[in-house]
């Protein structure tokens, strides 16, 4: 005998939080920094363009303060 199950979910499953969403408003300065982040790396969103650079910042300043700590 088989049994068919469609549309059941299995709880143990691991589901990925989904972001949240954020509303931020730019210059025309920023937009076009946001443009040639995008073009520069290759990325394929504005979104995807800002997380890089939110995550170089953090990299940069987790350097910055390794950097402190050894002076």
């Amino acid at each position: 005998m088989t049994v068919h199950l469609q549309g059941v979910y299995a709880y143990d499953m691991e589901k990925k939080p989904k972001p949240s969403a954020l509303t931020v408003r730019f210059t025309e300065e920023e937009k076009a920094i946001i443009t040639k982040l995008r073009t520069y790396y290759g990325l394929n969103s504005d979104n995807e363009a800002l997380r890089f650079a939110l995550r170089a910042a953090a990299r940069e300043m987790q350097q910055l303060r390794a950097q402190a700590k050894d002076a």
